[in-house]
């Protein structure tokens, strides 16, 4: 995010199952369309964790991208990567397609069952491609993320809940902005959104005034430690060491930074008993060793279940 403003308060929602990495970025979204009747969750909970290898075959690589996932009507599955470059080099795509194809072998996923498109993250969607359902929107996401930068709203949040009917587009702004902008970030998303071909019906877009003001150096101490989590893909880490534990984290995780002193993460899981105070102590543990190894420093830890 840019530094210009006197506060920083923002919100992350990271995902391993389908992150925006473009040029130090991270956001998430994931649609629901009704042509399919099936819930998304379903094949999301099905393909996620494959789709995450991808990503993370993809960061080794050293390839900066967009990935997004699709289920089509015959019910096999689109893998969408966006590249930042206006024009994409013929051995980029080859590499590309060779890692999809090495991870899909290795999960014993049936090739045949997978499209793979490979564009630029710049060309927006020429195609509203109705008869697929998108489970992800990390590129529109990124696509509002930068426009709202470029419209000098440099502190916010972007958050989504996801339903089979609708998704939720949460935008968290300062909690002392004039009301009046309000409506126009909302147009301003809905504007991202129709650009894209995407029906706006399909979205249900919620402005919320909960950032709180700080000083300017709060604010600048605030974005470089969000870039810091973002560069050392920190959730991801946190996420895989749980696992490790024998945790099951069920891959969002909520980081709020107010300073680089004064960090929140909420972490979700599939089952954990929130009483058991043994089990408390070990993920601070791990939470801690991970934020540590990373330069981060300690974060004021909160579990939960969904």
């Amino acid at each position: 995010m840019k530094i210009k403003l006197l506060l920083l308060c923002l919100l992350l929602i990271f995902s391993t199952s389908a992150v925006v990495l473009f040029k130090g970025k991270s956001a998430k979204e994931v649609e629901a369309d009704s042509e399919l009747s099936t819930d998304v969750t379903t094949y999301i909970q099905q393909y996620e964790e494959v789709i995450n290898e991808i990503t993370q075959e993809l960061r080794q690589a050293d390839i900066g991208f967009v990935l997004d996932y699709a289920i089509l009507p015959d019910e096999n599955i689109e893998i969408l990567i966006k590249l930042p470059s206006e024009k994409i080099k013929r051995s980029t795509k080859k590499e590309i397609t060779q890692i999809v194809n090495r991870v899909l072998e290795e999960n014993n996923m049936e090739r045949e069952h997978f499209l793979l498109e490979i564009s630029s993250y710049h060309k927006l969607s020429k195609e509203n491609k109705q008869s697929s359902v998108r489970l992800s929107y990390n590129d529109l996401m990124g696509y509002i993320m930068q426009e709202l930068e470029h419209q000098d709203y440099s502190t916010f949040g972007l958050e989504y809940k996801m339903a089979s009917e609708k998704v939720e587009l949460i935008i968290n702004l300062p909690i002392d902005y004039d009301p009046a902008i309000n409506p126009k970030v909302e147009q301003l998303a809905t504007d991202i959104i129709e650009q894209n071909h995407h029906a706006r019906d399909d979205f249900q877009i919620n402005i919320v005034n909960t950032i709180h003001t700080a000083s300017s150096a709060r604010s600048a101490e605030a974005h470089e430690m969000i870039n810091k989590i973002q560069e050392t893909n920190f959730a991801i880490q946190l996420e895989e060491e749980l696992k490790k534990n024998g945790y099951a984290p069920n891959g969002q995780t909520g980081i709020m930074v107010y300073s680089k002193d004064k960090k929140h993460i909420i972490l979700y899981f599939e089952t954990i008993d929130l009483e058991d105070e043994t089990i408390k102590r070990d993920i601070k543990k791990i939470v801690d060793t991970v934020s540590q190894a990373n330069g981060l420093g300690l974060f004021i830890i909160e579990l939960q279940v969904i």
